[in-house]
């Protein structure tokens, strides 16, 4: 069983997209992810033939649909005049590309991000990262998804919106899930689950549920991976969800297969099939039928296993499960092997040989999507810094300017002095000397002050506090000896040009 994800962003409007063409979209992003991430929870059920001869027909239909909901975000974007909305529709066009463009929708999903952090919206920042996330888990990027999803979490830490931040910590522990490091995994599925439990979200709560018991069941501890399944069917019997309740009594179907209770085990796995069957859940049907097969042959009945396994086999050549249609035909090759059935055993063996190459041929496109992303990442990454250091630049270029402006106006507020000129627009002059120094300097240890603090508001307004109370007094203290020092000079000017009228007078 393969982690449930959530996402909390909007999905994409349907009047967006044509009707004939929606069976189709449904089709290709269930497969893609499927095929990217080796996980598919619904999918459209038919035979290979009509599924070829529909397809054949309609591709270009599906492509060239969901190229236009993408050309129409790009239209509303042009017209959007707030940077909030511009965002939000950027991260949809993100959401519209990643079927069938992902680096394209990468670099979109930046800009969302760019936009939201530059209008200080963080619900939109942190969307956008885990939109991002999503996207190179569909990859197989993992380490960057992981990344995305920790910057996503630091900022849904900060604000008060309990779903986002349990989305972000559930999708963290899915990362961790993928790369089987079950650990961290459950670690983050707890954080998750502490807080959904408060707020009684039950879908929510259940996906949770799941993807611990499933974490449990891959680390083969029975006991947790029991309880925590059985949570997740009682949530999905109050959501009555035949999805969820399939997904949740095969995860006990397995816990009872692995514990050798095969009569239990037995039960569960048909009443999930008939609910996967109903929600027409092709990859868990798949995973369910191999689980039935081991189960029947440990019971020592290889003819049921056999059916199975085939079932699970014919399932996913039609679907186009290609790990799954793996498994299947490994495990008939064994069982044909076991029983010296040489003709069978060879049949399945060279499908194995086949498939093996299939799937170390889509490893190695995948590795290659790895490394364009990843070098899509660095570019973006490159052209964030240079904006961030254009407009660093600025600011010092600001602070120099204002640095040279202070003592320029303070040299000209003094050689005002020397010519006849009103006091009280001397008095001012002196004063809004002092001000600007006084505000530059506060200015120029604000950086120094918020990097102390972490930006913590409150201890930088004490900080500020206890610097305003010694730069007060001497503010004061400054501006008396300025006006006074202004008023004596002036004086003293006004002097020396009353002795030389009174020496050209008595010249005379």
């Amino acid at each position: 069983m393969h982690p449930f994800v959530i996402n909390t962003l909007d999905f994409i409007p349907v009047y967006l997209i044509s009707p004939s063409c929606v069976w189709l979209l449904l089709f290709y992003q269930s497969t893609f992810l499927y095929q990217k991430n080796k996980r598919k929870l619904l999918s459209i059920n038919f035979n290979m033939k009509g599924f070829l001869t529909i397809l054949l027909c309609c591709i270009a239909i599906g492509t060239f649909a969901q190229k236009n909901v993408a050309d129409s975000f790009s239209l509303l974007i042009v017209k959007e005049k707030s940077d909030t909305s511009k965002a939000k529709l950027l991260l949809r066009k993100a959401i519209a590309l990643s079927n069938y463009a992902p680096d394209e929708a990468l670099t979109v999903a930046k800009q969302s991000y760019e936009l939201s952090n530059k209008v200080k919206f963080e619900s939109g920042e942190s969307k956008a990262l885990s939109q991002m996330a999503n996207i190179l888990v569909a990859m197989g990027n993992y380490p960057a998804a992981l990344a995305y999803n920790l910057r996503g979490l630091k900022i849904e830490e900060k604000r008060n919106s309990p779903i986002d931040l349990a989305s972000v910590l559930l999708n963290t522990g899915v990362v961790y899930s993928f790369q089987e490091q079950y650990d961290k995994a459950l670690f983050y599925y707890y954080k998750a689950d502490s807080i959904i439990s408060i707020i009684s979200n039950k879908s929510f709560l259940h996906s949770i549920k799941l993807n611990i018991g499933d974490a449990y069941d891959k680390q083969n501890k029975l006991d947790s991976s029991f309880k925590y399944f059985n949570q997740s069917v009682i949530l999905a019997r109050e959501l009555k969800s035949t999805l969820r309740m399939g997904a949740s009594l095969i995860g006990l179907a397995h816990t009872y297969r692995k514990e050798k209770n095969y009569p239990l085990g037995e039960t569960y796995y048909k009443m999930g099939i008939e609910n996967l069957k109903v929600s027409d859940a092709q990859d868990l049907l798949c995973e369910s039928y191999i689980g039935f097969a081991k189960l029947s042959l440990g019971q020592g009945n290889s003819n049921l296993a056999k059916r199975y396994a085939d079932t699970c086999y014919s399932i996913a050549k039609a679907a186009g499960f290609v790990p799954r249609e793996l498994e299947a035909a490994s495990f008939l090759t064994e069982l044909y092997k076991s029983e010296n059935k040489t003709d069978s055993a060879f049949f399945y063996l060279n499908k194995t040989v086949a498939l093996n190459e299939t799937v170390n041929s889509s490893e190695r496109i995948r590795q290659m999507q790895i490394l364009s992303s990843s070098e899509n990442i660095r570019q973006i990454e490159m052209a964030e810094t240079k904006a961030r250091q254009k407009k660093e630049r600025k600011t010092q270029l600001g602070l120099l300017f204002i640095g040279m402006f202070i003592p320029v106006f303070f040299i000209f507020t003094l050689l005002l002095s020397k010519i006849s000129m009103n006091l009280k627009v001397l008095k001012s002059l002196g004063v809004l000397s002092l001000l600007f120094l006084f505000e530059y300097l506060t200015l120029l240890f604000h950086p120094f002050v918020a990097n102390l603090t972490d930006h913590n508001p409150f201890l930088e307004m004490i900080i500020f506090v206890i610097a305003a109370l010694f730069l007060i007094p001497a503010h004061h203290r400054l501006e008396k000896w300025l006006i006074r020092w202004l008023q004596r000079n002036q004086q003293q000017e006004k002097g020396i040009k009353l002795q030389i009228k009174k020496i050209k007078v008595l010249s005379r």
